[in-house]
């Protein structure tokens, strides 16, 4: 079992992203905090699950489906989120303008402690299972191999047979 990691991937110059817990249970709340916006500016947060085949409604911030909060006075804009499925999940702040300010992956457990696998830099695995590449290949290179030897072994006894 792969240990539930958060990876910060970006935050724009005199941005911070903060959050209270990159690895939440299942239907905890976790706050995503991001100070240094534009006051009073609209930020948004997009959360986006990985696969991104979970529905949306396995994603809850503020307990409503819209994502834009516009921040307070200081630039400061807070977030809470809960989720209600476990997975990996790609947050993703962005202004008005649609700049990214910051993005951080969390990794959302169940209560037994089941975390779904991320590589080793804690980013959200993507692209083909290969195991079944790995094994086709396997079987092709060592069919290749055993013609290579009957290919020699047969040049080798007509050379013999010649003589």
């Amino acid at each position: 079992m792969a240990l539930p990691t958060v990876a910060l991937a970006y935050e724009a110059p005199g941005i911070d992203t903060i959050v209270t817990d990159a690895t939440p249970m299942v239907g905890e709340e976790t706050r995503v905090t991001i100070t240094g916006a534009e006051p009073s500016s609209e930020v948004t947060l997009t959360v986006t699950s990985n696969p991104a085949s979970l529905p949306v409604d396995a994603i809850e911030v503020a307990g409503t489906r819209s994502f834009s909060k516009a921040a307070d006075p200081s630039g400061t804009v807070d977030f809470r989120v809960t989720f209600t499925e476990s997975a990996v999940y790609n947050a993703a702040a962005t202004d008005a303008a649609g700049s990214l300010l910051g993005d951080l992956v969390l990794t959302v457990s169940t209560v037994d402690g089941e975390v779904p696998s991320v590589d080793d830099g804690g980013l959200a695995l993507s692209g083909a299972e290969v195991a079944g590449v790995v094994a086709g290949a396997t079987v092709v290179c060592t069919i290749g191999v055993g013609v290579v030897v009957l290919v020699r072994r047969r040049s080798a006894t007509q050379k013999q047979a010649g003589r």
